[in-house]
């Protein structure tokens, strides 16, 4: 993202009201002065970032925001700079204020999706799967490429983390659009599994169950009219066909929010966000539901 500036007055002082001691002299910048001395501190950021020194970056962009308050591309930044610090509280505060800032609604789509990593940091989940879903009802055509696989993440992550296997996990995340949804699958799959005391973890049966629900135009009623020796032939035949999710169990580790290196290559900096970008022309890999 490019370091853009707010409209201020040519030739009037701007007060934000948010200055450092170290900054008094500051306040007699004319609005040009103080624009440009904040973009050159941005850089300084983005220079710091490159080398690693987040600390730095979080100071740098910091005095920039003392003398250009009103620039939600900085608040942006310093969201960014947060969270990979893993100060959550903060990035989320930062992001906040951008989104309010942003009239124009520019830059919306960063905003909610840093907003989204911080509250995944503070283990809000429900929230943050509110903002990605906001980011892809858009009306604007949203620029995060991976948004849906996040989403796919996301339901994962909130599955695994009310003690469902990860294969179930995997299976309800894919199938359902929202966590709400496969929460809800899942109980009334499990329910009508366990009544028909059958193996109610076993992702095959499950996959049998969705696609009955799903034939009938209803994934809520489950086909209680099928008779035992029914379904059991049904998940008998739908098994031949399923390739199991997973043999072995996943680390914990291994359930990621994305893929970093995957996600530095279509993102960057969020300087870089607005510069033309060919690799967007590029299709991206295909999310492997498979243990590489």
């Amino acid at each position: 993202m490019s370091i853009q500036n707010c409209e201020h007055e040519n030739n009037n002082t701007v007060n934000c009201g948010n200055e450092s001691n170290n900054s008094t002299s500051n306040k007699f910048f004319s609005s040009v002065e103080r624009i440009l001395k904040a973009r050159l501190l941005a850089i300084e950021a983005q220079i710091a970032f490159s080398s690693n020194e987040l600390k730095g970056a979080v100071q740098y962009i910091s005095e920039a925001l003392e003398l250009d308050c009103k620039n939600p591309i900085y608040y942006i930044n310093r969201a960014f700079y947060h969270e990979r610090l893993n100060e959550f509280e903060h990035a989320l505060k930062d992001t906040e204020t951008a989104l309010k800032l942003d009239e124009s609604q520019e830059h919306s789509d960063h905003s909610l999706y840093l907003k989204a990593k911080a509250l995944i940091g503070l283990e809000q989940f429900d929230q943050a799967e509110k903002c990605l879903l906001k980011i892809r009802s858009s009306s604007n055509k949203p620029k995060i490429p991976f948004l849906d696989k996040d989403l796919l993440i996301l339901r994962l992550k909130r599955l695994v983390a009310a003690s469902y296997t990860i294969p179930l996990a995997r299976l309800y995340a894919s199938k359902y659009p929202n966590t709400i949804e496969a929460f809800t699958a899942i109980e009334q799959n499990c329910n009508f599994l366990i009544e028909k005391k059958l193996n109610e973890s076993d992702p095959k049966l499950h996959l049998m169950l969705i696609q009955q629900q799903q034939q009938h135009d209803n994934r809520y009623k489950i086909c209680t009219w099928l008779e035992d020796q029914q379904v059991q032939s049904l998940f008998e035949n739908e098994a031949k066909h399923f390739v199991a999710i997973n043999n072995t169990d996943y680390e914990d580790d291994e359930i990621y929010f994305s893929d970093e290196e995957e996600r530095d290559v279509w993102y960057s900096h969020p300087d870089k966000w607005q510069k033309p970008k060919d690799i967007l022309k590029i299709v991206p890999r295909r999310f492997d539901d498979t243990k590489e």
